[in-house]
C-alpha cells in the first residue's frame, strides 16, 4: 500500500466515528488481506503439482488456486490427487466460494474460473466450446482482485496459456514464478518457457526449489505484517490541555 493510501486510511480513522473505524478495520482485517497464488498447469502437471506441494509449508497464510486444462467429458479427481501431497484442505471450487488462507482450490472440469472480492466464480462455456486460455483468465482476474498480493506460478504444459496472466500479475506488483529444467524438468516446457520469454517472471526455479522459494517470500511477508497493522491504526487522541 502506498504512503498516500495509508495517509488516507489514517485520516478517515482519525475522525473517531466508531462505525467508520469498525468498517475500515473490517476492510483491512487480516482475513481479507492475504496473498493468493494462482497455479497454472497442463500436460505433465500432476508430477509438477506433486513437487510443488511437497515442498510447501501448510501455514504460510496464503491461499492457492490450481487451474489446469481439464477435459469437459471426464470427471476430475484433481482435488484427490493434490490432497495426497499437502496437509492443507483441498476443495473443488464452487460458485461464490471465498478463498481462505492455507487452503487449496482446484478448477472443476468443464469450467472457467474467475475471482472477484476474494470469491471464486464459475463460468461454463457454451455447449461444444472449450476455453483455450483458462489460466490466463484466472490469473488476470487474480491480478485485478489482489494487486501486489497476487502470485502466479506456471508449471509444465503445452501452448502459451498463463503468459498473459503472469504479465497482468507482474504489472500490478505481484510475484511470478515458472518451472525450469534444472532438476525435475517440465515434461512439456512450452507454458513455462513462454512465460519466461515474456520477461515477466521474477523467479525461474526448479521444481525442487520452488516450494522453498515460495515459503521464503511469504514468510518474509508474514514478518512484515505487524508493522503494517500498526501503520493503519488511528492516530492517538491528543490529551486535552490543562486549563
Amino acid at each position: 500500500m502506498s504512503r498516500a493510501a495509508i495517509f488516507r486510511v489514517r485520516l478517515v480513522l482519525s475522525c473517531r466515528s466508531p462505525e467508520r473505524i469498525a468498517a475500515w478495520r473490517s476492510l483491512l482485517s487480516d482475513d481479507k488481506c492475504f496473498p493468493i497464488i494462482g497455479i497454472g498447469a497442463s500436460a505433465g502437471g500432476i508430477e509438477a503439482l506433486q513437487g510443488l506441494f511437497d515442498g510447501l509449508p501448510t501455514d504460510l497464510g496464503v491461499g492457492y488456486v490450481v487451474v489446469t486444462h481439464l477435459s469437459p467429458d471426464r470427471e476430475s479427481v484433481l482435488n484427490e490427487i493434490v490432497g495426497r501431497y499437502t496437509g492443507m484442505p483441498v476443495h473443488v471450487a464452487e460458485e461464490g466460494m471465498a478463498v481462505q488462507p492455507d487452503h487449496v482450490y482446484v478448477l472443476p472440469a468443464g469450467t472457467v474460473l474467475g475471482l472477484a472480492d476474494g470469491c471464486l466464480h464459475i463460468h461454463r462455456p457454451s455447449h461444444g466450446r472449450r476455453e483455450r486460455k483458462p489460466i490466463d483468465i484466472f490469473l488476470s482476474e487474480l491480478a485485478i482482485d489482489r494487486g501486489h498480493l497476487a502470485g502466479g506460478i506456471i508449471l509444465s504444459g503445452g501452448d502459451s496459456d498463463g503468459t498473459l496472466g503472469i504479465k497482468a500479475i507482474k504489472e500490478r506488483g505481484g510475484v511470478t514464478m515458472a518451472q525450469i529444467a534444472n532438476g525435475t524438468a517440465p515434461q512439456y516446457p512450452d507454458m513455462p518457457d513462454s512465460a519466461i520469454r515474456s520477461g515477466m517472471v521474477d523467479f525461474a526455479v526448479s521444481l525442487e526449489d520452488m516450494g522453498t522459494r515460495v515459503a521464503d517470500l511469504y514468510a518474509a511477508w508474514q514478518r512484515s505484517r505487524p508493522r503494517s497493522r500498526r501503520m493503519l491504526l488511528p492516530f492517538p487522541q491528543r490529551p486535552k490541555p490543562i486549563r
